[in-house]
């Protein structure tokens, strides 16, 4: 295929000789191994564009720019969760495909789920009053 001519070229160059089966797959692997590296910090990092697209109304740029700044400050622990929730979804495809129907919305409820704790901070809550009864007084408390 052409990335294994790819391979050879590059392991040539890099070794000087021809190069042999194990250090193109090695090659080719590392290349894979640094092609999901540099996806999955990508996708860490973009993953509120649309979220801020659509609840901020912010332009392309601007979206991408607080994603990055906001992902950039939570990084390990948001690409942690991104894994988890991509594996949960992944699941669904290996039982027969169907149960992706039932385990790819928990991507994406996760993914808003983090987007509200990131962008939309807990309101002040209202004081306790007899008229409140959402938010009853106790008994001390009169």
């Amino acid at each position: 295929s052409m990335l294994s001519m790819f391979a050879g070229h590059a392991a040539t160059s890099l070794f000087g000789r021809s190069a042999d089966p194990f250090s193109l797959q090695f090659v080719t692997f590392g290349g894979q191994i640094v092609g999901w590296v540099v996806t999955a910090t990508i996708q860490t990092l973009s993953t509120f564009v649309p979220l801020l697209l659509i609840d901020r109304h912010l332009g392309i740029r601007e979206a991408f720019i607080k994603s990055f700044s906001i992902a950039g400050r939570h990084f390990f622990p948001l690409a942690g969760i991104l894994i988890v929730a991509s594996i949960l979804s992944f699941l669904g495809v290996v039982g027969c495909g169907i149960g992706v129907l039932f385990t790819m919305p928990f991507y994406y409820i996760i993914r808003a789920i983090v987007y509200n704790d990131f962008f939309r901070p807990d309101p002040e809550p209202e004081a306790h009053s007899v008229s409140n009864m959402v938010n009853p007084p106790t008994i001390g408390a009169l």
